[in-house]
């Protein structure tokens, strides 16, 4: 049993999202995911979203469990292109093509799994929902860490004493 997920309109060059890509052809879909936690490149984010997603979707539809998904297929086309123009010497333009690329998951269930009850398909639900928000958090106290050192170098600043100073001349 196989089911097909796809992501369009990715505004990530598909040459650069192959190689993340191949890295994870034909593996299980937990250990894809493992691997993509690693990888240093900005399309990771997006295919182990995914990922994510196509398990539990299948979860959810076929009542196959996590541990018995297999990347059958992943394939990575070009999707449109957007023209932009560059000003160059003696009023010429130059082309820039920014690409994007449409992903194409197809995820396969292997023999010999027991069928998800109700209540596990909840829980699988419940768990994405809470590594969402943590995420979201995560993000949040980032940011007001961010700021929090800036307000901390601007007073520094401001201590700083000055080193030449001028003496006023009395008559």
């Amino acid at each position: 049993m196989q089911k097909t997920f796809y992501l369009n309109y990715l505004r990530i060059a598909p040459r650069k999202v192959r190689l993340v890509a191949d890295l994870i052809r034909g593996k299980k879909a937990i250990d894809a995911i493992s691997i993509l936690n690693y990888v240093k490149k900005r399309a990771a984010k997006d295919l182990m979203k995914l990922i994510k997603s196509g398990i539990t979707s299948f979860a959810i539809e076929k009542r196959v469990p996590k541990e018995y998904l297999v990347i059958k297929e992943i394939q990575v086309n070009e999707g449109p292109r957007l023209k932009r123009y560059l000003p160059r010497a003696y009023g010429r333009a130059s082309l820039i093509l920014k690409r994007s690329s449409h992903i194409k998951l197809v995820l396969e269930s292997l023999d010999g799994y027991k069928e998800l009850t109700d209540k596990e398909i909840e829980e699988l639900i419940k768990k994405n929902k809470k590594k969402e928000k943590s995420e979201k958090e995560q993000k949040e106290e980032k940011q007001i860490r961010e700021v929090e050192q800036k307000e901390q170098k601007s007073k520094f600043d401001i201590i700083i004493p000055k080193i030449f100073r001028r003496k006023s001349i009395d008559k």
